[in-house]
């Protein structure tokens, strides 16, 4: 999803860019929630812990460049991070922290606008996409079934 061209600018002036090396955690599920995160370079792996010891399985990736990840705490109404992000290999990544976001977008509404219907626009294609997994899983048990 594009910003348009001032909202990408603004928000721009607020992120903060970061390195990773390969293997380390960006943030860990549980962990308060302050800061989503744009990826600018590498491969980041989402994962979340089952019940039982040691179990914890992957439940998704990213490798595009411009993919936004760690926003459904800022724009929802949780308080912390629902999945571990780890780098697979080393990663760059623009940090963007929620208060100063926020700020931004009471500051600048029409921008803001446009940043949060990007944002609601990225977690309803998540949404759609979870709802195609869960109903190729599911469907062809309920058809052999049925």
């Amino acid at each position: 999803r594009e910003l348009p061209g001032k909202a990408r600018e603004l928000v721009a002036g607020i992120a903060t860019h970061r390195k990773y090396p390969a293997k380390s955690t960006i943030f860990q599920e549980g962990e308060a929630t302050s800061r989503m995160f744009v990826l600018a370079k590498g491969f980041v792996s989402f994962r979340q812990r089952q019940k039982g010891p040691g179990n914890e399985i992957t439940i998704g990736t990213l490798a595009d460049i411009g993919e936004v990840f760690g926003i459904s705490a800022l724009i929802g109404t949780s308080t912390t991070y629902s999945l571990t992000a780890i780098c697979v290999e080393p990663c760059e990544v623009l940090e963007i922290d929620g208060k100063a976001l926020f700020g931004l977008c009471e500051k600048q509404p029409a921008e803001g606008v446009a940043i949060f219907r990007a944002l609601t626009g990225i977690m309803a294609d998540r949404l759609t996409g979870a709802r195609e997994q869960l109903r190729n899983r599911l469907l062809p048990g309920l058809i052999s079934h049925g």
